[in-house]
């Protein structure tokens, strides 16, 4: 009837009676698969054929996926082959499934089932991603025990090989677990070890402190470091430094031998306590030696019957007490290194506490806590001591209240400023220190230059108040020359 003439080989996954899956494949009027069914067949991805109708059935087309492939058969042998039965592996789910050319199986029925198909690939799917999840869990598992035993063997072999003081006491302080560096402290073998206390072998002074410390561990609070005399069975003395530190229901002690570094301090402690020894008693007699070499001057002085003489020798002795004061305050003073300029200004200057009017004179010092090292104080001394004299020659016997007033400020970082004043009729109008100086303003220059101020160091003038002389030394000693006390 010039209508196109084939069929369509149609394929629908259901179940057999025998609870096997297959593959049905269903022929069709190619009319019918013109018009609606070749879509639907090409969509779901199935294998698509077209067959003449004759006897003997003729292969006419095929639709990828390739029908050859799905029926693991090459297409010459499906030509000419009629109502003949195919198998072929299902290639997601891996079960024998049939092909069957042939227009007898109930279509409706393999339409019914075909949700029955779907649910066992998912089924598989599921159970086959949790049996891997099983294995990877348990090799998981096993990796972590492996791992777990390593740490436990590497840190048990450092428990025992470490040459500190390892231990874990009780709340009690009584020896839990300890390594084998206590039997070498302490001369007991491990097994006995476990049954003491660990203040056990602890010398008595410093046992109250191990106990206070036990004590506190065991509150939950963090030790501190301190370091205790243990005591072997033979009686030696091992300093150790240890801390503890608290864990569940016990407390972990490290110690640690520091017997030679104890011994190194000590040493060392006792050299310097021999050095400082031998400086004192260096300054001590340096400072005798000084105070013959004033005598001796004071004697030539009583001798003398010439007035300008006698204030000479005067004027050296006081020179050389101001050398000898020095010396005498280092090897008197705490720090041997250094002197309280403030302290040693006082009794410098108390030796001009009085005029030789016989009237007092107030000696007022304001400065920074300063310590000098033995050179700059040497040199301010003699400074301080050449502008004393010249306010008693010059500028005392002209008042009735007698003042000197002595500063010393830091200004700068490594710069200080030394004042002196007096409350004197002042230095004359148009004084030229390079003139008119005697040979104590020279002294003076020179002594403040060799601390540090320079060419002309020194800056003379009028007081605050407008009345007497005013000396301003700008300093610049060496770096660490000076310090600040406490």
């Amino acid at each position: 009837d010039g209508k196109p003439q084939g069929a369509l080989l149609l394929a629908e996954r259901v179940q057999s009676e025998d609870g096997k899956r297959y593959i049905i494949a269903e022929r069709i009027d190619i009319k019918v698969l013109v018009e609606s069914t070749i879509g639907a067949t090409v969509a779901w991805g199935l294998p698509t054929a077209i067959f003449l109708e004759k006897p003997n059935i003729t292969l006419l087309y095929y639709h990828a996926p390739r029908l050859d492939e799905f029926l693991k058969k090459p297409l010459s042998k499906l030509e000419n082959k009629p109502r003949h039965t195919y198998s072929a592996p299902w290639k997601f789910i891996n079960v024998p499934l049939r092909i069957r050319v042939d227009g007898s199986p109930a279509y409706e029925g393999a339409h019914r089932q075909r949700l029955i198909g779907y649910v066992w690939p998912v089924t598989t799917l599921l159970f086959f991603f949790l049996g891997v999840l099983y294995l990877q869990i348990g090799a998981y598992i096993r990796r972590a025990g492996v791992a777990v035993r390593r740490a436990e063997e590497e840190l048990r072999t450092f428990f025992e090989l470490s040459p500190d003081l390892w231990a874990v006491l009780d709340a009690e302080g009584r020896i839990i677990r300890c390594n084998g560096s206590w039997e070498t402290v302490v001369g007991i073998p491990i097994e006995e070890l476990r049954t003491h206390r660990v203040t056990e072998f602890i010398s008595d002074p410093d046992r109250t402190a191990m106990e206070q410390s036990i004590q506190v561990g065991s509150k939950g609070i963090q030790g501190e470091s301190m370091i205790s005399r243990f005591l072997s069975r033979e009686g030696k003395i091992t300093h150790i430094e240890w801390k503890t530190s608290t864990g569940r229901d016990v407390l972990f002690l490290v110690g640690r031998d520091v017997s030679e570094r104890i011994g190194y301090e000590q040493n060392l402690e006792r050299t310097v306590k021999e050095k400082e020894m031998l400086l004192r008693e260096v300054h001590h007699r340096v400072k005798n030696n000084l105070q013959i070499v004033s005598s001796m001057l004071n004697l030539q002085q009583d001798e003398s019957d010439d007035p300008q003489l006698s204030s000479i020798l005067e004027r050296a002795q006081n020179r050389i007490r101001s050398i000898a004061l020095v010396h005498e305050s280092l090897y008197k003073s705490e720090n041997i290194a250094g002197l309280v300029f403030k302290t040693y200004a006082e009794t410098l200057l108390s030796a001009f506490s009085m005029n030789e009017q016989g009237r007092g004179v107030e000696i007022v010092i304001n400065a920074d806590p300063l310590v000098f090292s033995l050179d700059l104080a040497i040199n301010c001394g003699l400074l301080l001591n050449e502008l004393a004299t010249n306010a008693t020659k010059h500028a005392f016997p002209q008042v009735s209240e007698p003042r000197l007033t002595v500063e010393l400020r830091e200004v700068a970082k490594g710069e200080l400023l030394l004042t002196v004043e007096d409350n004197g009729p002042g230095l004359p109008e148009g004084f030229d220190p390079d003139r008119h100086s005697h040979l104590g303003i020279k002294l003076a220059q020179a002594l403040a230059s060799q601390a540090g101020g320079g060419e002309s160091p020194i800056k003379f003038g009028r007081a605050a108040d407008g009345k007497g002389a005013r000396f301003e030394i700008r300093l610049h000693p060496v770096t660490g020359s000076y310090s600040f006390s406490g």
